[in-house]
């Protein structure tokens, strides 16, 4: 538990926090011990950024009273509420193109932030049928307003896919594994981890939805007919793979070395 964090930007006006996702922590800084680097779905740190940039009035409109990021820690036996100073957006670039962006894997730096990293499992051959556990921080139905507690769902890995991701108007082919499963909003960014071998094995970071027309009669108060495009789950969450966050924290780590050389 010391290891998987609720992330969260701004607080409300009733003294809750706007939590927006889940991170995990995947190794150390090798220039400052100090510095956690935390793995969450580059669309969580895409929010935390852009509550970052808005004024005052424009947070008063989405009922935010500041713009502050805090991550919820588990320590000495309960969930506390820390501030982030600052929260570096790790990317790494292959021939041009941000990988970061377009298969949504996040490795943030955080100072000051001390917390134990879980281990990746480093190769490819993802058993079907095996037994995973995802562990997050869901905010659907106010589930974090009165007090931040993380959830735990078990389930198993379907399949490996290759699945199309629309990323700025381009298709972009990026695998999955598909797990048993339907999850909620918070849940981004959180690990799934093998229960047989205690590694995590992919990410959580993305829902896919049914859409249907159908026809719709109502006879109160008016009578009324018409088509209705109604959006449901499909029935699968996908996660990023591990081997593809393995090689965006090897990528990281060197960054890091690089650094800690030309200082």
């Amino acid at each position: 538990m010391p290891s998987i964090v609720a992330l969260a930007c701004g607080k409300r006006k009733d003294g809750s926090y706007n939590v927006i996702g889940t991170g995990f922590g995947i190794g150390i800084s090798p220039r400052d011990e100090n510095i956690t680097l935390l793995a969450t779905c580059t669309h969580v740190a895409d929010e935390i950024y852009r509550i970052w940039d808005l004024n005052e009035p424009e947070g008063r409109k989405e009922g935010l009273i500041d713009n502050i990021t805090r991550i919820c820690v588990f320590e000495g036996g309960k969930f506390l509420w820390k501030k982030v100073e600052d929260m570096e957006l790790g990317d790494m670039q292959l021939n041009g193109i941000s990988f970061s962006e377009q298969h949504d894997i996040c490795i943030c730096r955080i100072p000051g932030l001390r917390i134990p990293s879980l281990s990746l499992y480093d190769g490819s051959n993802y058993r079907l049928a095996s037994e995973v556990l995802i562990i997050g921080y869901p905010v659907f139905g106010n589930l974090q307003t009165v007090s931040v507690l993380p959830y735990v769902l078990k389930t198993i890995i379907s399949s490996l896919v290759t699945y199309p991701f629309n990323r700025n108007g381009k298709k972009v082919l990026s695998p999955r594994l598909a797990l048993g499963c339907i999850i909620g909003g918070g849940f981004s960014g959180s690990p799934v981890i093998s229960i047989k071998e205690g590694l995590v094995v992919g990410m959580i970071d993305y829902m896919p939805i049914e859409t249907d027309i159908i026809d719709l009669k109502i006879s109160k108060p008016h009578c009324m007919e018409g088509d209705m495009r109604l959006e449901y789950p499909a029935g699968i969450t996908l996660a990023i793979p591990s081997m593809m966050m393995k090689g965006s924290l090897d990528t990281s780590l060197e960054y890091e070395i690089n650094l800690n050389r030309s200082d």
